[in-house]
């Protein structure tokens, strides 16, 4: 079995189940996925909830295994258990930022076959900019995040008006733009009303996270930020 321990908000509950569904396909084993038992993984929660909308549910399973573990916290313990997995043992992948997305890249096929995404996009698609915000829960998801309290590690603000002014040099008819955000209460947001000023109507994204993600997914012209949320 591949255990997924899970942390932090949606982007990397993806990172790490990923990972999990190339070895699932490769080998034809189940996937469960639990979390560590602190405050940001609680399975009632929005980005916890999203991660079980979007696998395919018949790789997932609730079983108990009797089997010795192996833990997995680095991009060389991913390719052992992938290139000679042993299915007396339990694989358990921590939700590690491997920083070769190769490995993700090299798999897109499968891991698309593998998760379920709304194929519509609820705006003007030609005319819509969407940005992600990753700007960190004062609340229940993610708190605490670097994104929360800390400026210095948020984009700046001419970052996404630069990214707006290029899109909308490029497609004039440009009219709309699409906020997509893990905080909208965050002060940040507020600089973008100056748009509206130049015409733009601008929409706060206000979904839950599957839908947010669905939209950003199937965006025509899209802005990220830092974040996992926004990679993917």
């Amino acid at each position: 079995m591949i255990i997924c321990n899970t942390t932090g908000g949606f982007g990397n509950h993806l990172l790490c189940v990923a990972l999990a569904i190339i070895i699932s396909d490769k080998y034809n084993i189940k996937i469960k996925i639990i979390g560590n038992g602190n405050g940001l993984n609680d399975f009632s929660k929005d980005t916890r909830n999203t991660i079980f909308k979007i696998i395919n549910k018949n790789i997932i399973t609730n079983e108990n295994h009797n089997h010795n573990n192996i833990t997995i916290n680095n991009k060389t313990e991913y390719y052992e258990a992938l290139n000679n997995y042993n299915y007396n043992f339990n694989y358990i992948i921590n939700c590690i930022h491997i920083n070769e997305l190769n490995i993700y890249k090299d798999n897109i096929y499968t891991i698309n076959n593998n998760i379920l995404i709304n194929k519509t996009f609820d705006y003007d698609y030609e005319n819509t900019i969407t940005i992600s915000l990753r700007l960190g829960c004062k609340g229940e998801v993610v708190y605490p995040s670097p994104f929360a309290d800390e400026e210095s590690v948020r984009l700046p603000f001419n970052y996404f008006s630069q990214g707006i002014n290029t899109i909308k040099k490029n497609n004039p008819n440009i009219n709309t733009i699409l906020i997509c955000c893990d905080n909208f209460e965050d002060e940040f947001i507020k600089q973008f009303e100056i748009y509206k000023k130049s015409g733009f109507n601008i929409i706060f994204n206000k979904k839950d996270t599957y839908h947010q993600f669905c939209d950003i997914i199937n965006s025509k012209y899209f802005i990220t930020s830092l974040s996992t949320f926004s990679l993917w």
